[in-house]
């Protein structure tokens, strides 16, 4: 458990994490400000976006301007390169002044160091961490999600380097993946119950993952910028965890992708739901596009209008399980528990196997519904048919 800034890390409710990934000096300034005033609780700044991270007097500069707004609200600082998913590559020496920088500057709460892909990240994270900032230890998959001892394995060496908290993020490829990532999740934390830890299952499908966290012992989620004000709302009004902007998500309709939904514009999100309504006005009668509009709608967190489109879609298609499951998670997001769940129980009638309805099902009735008792009876209902399921 860490306390910063009168927030506690590793124990309770996850902290939602907000990405700022602007370009310019004034935009990341003027993105910074807007997420405070949101009240949002820990803004990571992906320097790896800024068109001036190779100059170290830049990064002051920002981090400088930056320093007065951030007097209640959590700052990590993260490089992320592009071999870990990032937007650019940089020398290692490059990185280590980024750090230092960053590190010099105590505006900074954590920096982000990337283990497996930093020279000597052992020796670097003792040097930060007497240099006076916490550290997050860091590695991402964006290709596959590994064995369930190889994932042990990682959190277990990123451990060993004495950082302040762990993170791990994978790329399922399939349902199994996301309850294998949870299931070491949950190992890890029994075996280290003291050792903060951030996990999470990237894309649509992890989406249960970043729910679920408060569950199996992930302290952090991530949440997109331009809806941020809505997620904490949410969350604090709820009493749970809320997802990037989504709740757990179909496996066959097409979603927009993460990463379009954390960097894209409010205005580009817009003009994606704009393009496709002149779509089903051509074509009224395709349930693919009034699913996929609900989608785009879902991504934006307008909820109201993705309930709407789902709808012509089930008029036209009823028996589409990922569309009631979807349908069923903006219900939930706008805090109508009952109509959620019996859209979940919807669902896997007609899906048995339907893991994100089974879940989140499951995740209503513990955390919004306060009946935990139900919870875990349907859970271990669905378990005793799938014990695969637990077992990854």
């Amino acid at each position: 458990m860490i306390q910063v800034k009168n927030k506690i890390i590793g124990e309770g409710k996850p902290l939602i994490c907000v990405s700022v990934m602007d370009t310019k000096k004034e935009d990341i300034v003027a993105e910074v400000k807007r997420l405070v005033e949101k009240q949002a609780e820990m803004i990571e700044w992906r320097v790896d976006a800024f068109e001036g991270v190779e100059s170290p007097n830049a990064v002051r500069e920002v981090l400088k301007a930056i320093s007065p707004l951030l007097k209640e609200t959590i700052l990590v600082f993260t490089f992320r390169s592009k071999e870990q998913g990032g937007l650019r590559s940089l020398a290692s020496e490059k990185i280590y002044d980024l750090h230092q920088v960053a590190a010099e500057s105590k505006v900074v709460d954590f920096i982000d160091v990337e283990y497996f892909y930093t020279e000597d990240a052992d020796d670097e994270i003792y040097t930060l961490q007497k240099m006076g900032t916490r550290v997050i230890t860091s590695h991402h998959d964006f290709h596959e999600t590994p064995s369930s001892d190889v994932l042990f394995m990682l959190l277990e060496q990123m451990k060993h380097s004495n950082a302040d908290v762990v993170k791990l993020a994978m790329m399922p490829q399939n349902t199994e993946d996301v309850l294998r990532l949870l299931s070491e999740t949950n190992h890890f934390h029994k075996r280290y119950p003291k050792q903060p830890l951030i996990t999470m299952a990237m894309g649509k499908l992890g989406a249960v993952s970043r729910i679920t966290g408060e569950i199996f012992g992930s302290c952090v989620t991530f949440g997109a910028g331009f809806l941020c004000g809505d997620l904490v709302s949410e969350y604090r009004r709820a009493g749970t965890p809320a997802a990037s902007v989504q709740a757990p998500a179909p496996q066959t309709v097409q979603h927009l992708p993460e990463a379009d939904v954390q960097q894209d514009s409010a205005a580009r999100a817009e003009q994606h739901i704009a393009e496709l309504r002149e779509q089903v006005k051509k074509s009224p009668e395709d349930a693919s596009l009034w699913a996929h509009l609900g989608n785009l709608c879902y991504d934006s967190g307008r909820f109201d209008e993705a309930i709407e489109a789902y709808s012509r879609s089930l008029a036209l298609v009823p028996d589409n399980a990922d569309v009631i499951t979807d349908m069923g998670s903006m219900y939930r997001m706008k805090g109508q528990s009952a109509e959620a769940v019996r859209l979940y129980e919807q669902a896997v009638a007609i899906r048995p196997d339907h893991a994100n309805a089974v879940f989140n099902k499951g995740v209503t009735l513990l955390l919004d519904m306060e009946r935990p008792e139900d919870a875990m009876a349907f859970w271990n209902a669905v378990l005793a048919k799938e014990p695969h399921f637990a077992l990854g």
